[in-house]
């Protein structure tokens, strides 16, 4: 949980989200948070977290695809009836 809150944290200053995943971990293992776990898995702990990062960005891009052809096929649908 920490060292998402201090991904979060580092987001908020830099839009480079590899940057801020790194330096998210570097600061835990810093600060003896998962140390060992983190330096023995740092590679593949960075590599999930953009990982999933990236999916969560997907889903809400096509979320917000469907929502922009909906409001289009509503306002197409409210025209038809309209003109009856």
């Amino acid at each position: 949980m920490t060292l998402i809150e201090r991904i979060r944290e580092k987001l908020k200053c830099s839009e480079d989200i590899e940057k801020a995943v790194d330096s998210a971990v570097v600061s835990c293992i810093e600060d003896g948070i998962l140390k060992e776990f983190l330096i023995a898995h740092r590679a593949e702990v960075i590599d999930m977290c953009l990982t999933e990062y990236d999916e969560k960005t997907f889903v809400n891009g096509i979320k917000e695809e469907g929502r922009e052809e909906g409001l289009k096929e509503g306002r197409k649908e409210g025209r038809k009836e309209g003109c009856k």
